[in-house]
C-alpha cells in the first residue's frame, strides 16, 4: 500500500499537482486496502496518502499562484482530502461489517446455538485431528460421552421451554468443568461429548464425576415436583478402547 501511494504521489506531482487528473489513485489504494486489512493499518495508509498528496500538490504545482488562484487551489485540496477521508471511512465500515458477518457465519457453522458448545461436525473434525496428532506423538487422550436421562420426561410433562432450560444448564456445567484445551460439544438431542487431550482415564473419570454431580445440583427453575435431570457418562481412552472416532 505504501509503495502504491508513493507511486500515486509521483504521478500526481508529474502531471500538474493540484490540476492532476490522477487524484483518484489515492482513494483507490486506501479504500482497496481498508476492505482487507485491519482499521489500524487503514488509518496508517490514510495518513500516508494525505501526506503524499499534499507533497505532490506542493511539488507539482510549479507555476506561481496569484492571490485569486490560491483560494481555488486550497478549495480543491480540501475537497479532495475530504473525499479521501469519507471514502476511507465508508470502506472501513463496510470491511468491519463484512468481518463481523464472516465471524458470525463461522460461529454459527461450529457452535450449537442453544447450549453454546461446539456442534457435532466441529467435534468430529477435532477428534480426527487429535487422533492424527496422537498417532505422531504416541500420546493418548480420553473421551466422555454423556446422556441426559430425563430430557424426554421434562419435555413431555413441562414442555420444551423447560427442556431447553435443562439443555442450556448442562451446557453451562460442561463448559465450566472443562479446560481451555478440551473440546466440549453437543452430540445430539440430549447427548454431549468432551474430548480431553493428553488425559488418562483416571483424570477423565474425575471430570466425568464432577460434571455428573454438577448437573444433579444445577438450578434451572424446574418445578420441585417435576422430573429432575441427571446425567449418565461413559469414559473411553485412545487407543486402548478404540483407534477411530466411530470405535470410541
Amino acid at each position: 500500500g505504501s509503495v502504491g501511494l508513493t507511486g500515486a504521489a509521483m504521478l500526481v506531482a508529474l502531471t500538474g499537482g493540484v490540476a492532476s487528473p490522477f487524484f483518484f489513485t489515492f482513494p483507490l489504494i486506501v479504500e482497496g486496502a481498508a476492505l482487507i486489512v485491519f482499521q489500524s493499518v487503514s488509518s496508517g495508509l490514510l495518513a500516508i496518502a494525505t501526506i503524499g498528496y499534499l507533497l505532490a500538490v506542493a511539488l507539482g504545482t510549479t507555476t506561481g499562484l496569484s492571490t485569486v488562484e490560491l483560494p481555488q487551489v486550497l478549495a480543491v485540496v480540501v475537497v479532495n482530502l475530504t473525499a479521501l477521508f469519507l471514502l476511507a471511512y465508508v470502506a472501513t465500515v463496510i470491511a468491519r461489517e463484512q468481518r463481523r458477518a464472516r465471524d458470525a457465519a463461522i460461529r454459527m457453522s461450529a457452535v450449537d446455538p442453544l447450549t453454546g458448545l461446539f456442534n457435532r461436525s466441529f467435534f468430529f473434525a477435532a477428534i480426527e485431528r487429535e487422533i492424527a496428532r496422537c498417532a505422531r506423538s504416541g500420546r493418548g487422550f480420553c473421551l466422555l460421552m454423556m446422556d441426559l436421562d430425563e430430557l424426554k420426561a421434562v419435555n413431555d410433562r413441562l414442555g420444551h421451554f423447560y427442556g431447553d432450560r435443562v439443555l442450556r444448564g448442562v451446557g453451562d456445567v460442561v463448559s465450566a468443568g472443562v479446560r481451555r484445551i478440551d473440546t466440549a460439544a453437543r452430540y445430539g438431542g440430549d447427548e454431549f461429548v468432551v474430548l480431553l487431550p493428553e488425559t488418562d482415564p483416571t483424570g477423565a473419570f474425575v471430570l466425568a464425576e464432577k460434571i455428573r454431580i454438577g448437573v444433579e445440583e444445577m438450578v434451572v427453575g424446574l418445578p420441585p415436583t417435576g422430573p429432575q435431570p441427571s446425567l449418565s457418562v461413559g469414559v473411553v481412552a485412545f487407543p486402548d478402547d478404540g483407534a477411530t472416532a466411530d470405535e470410541l
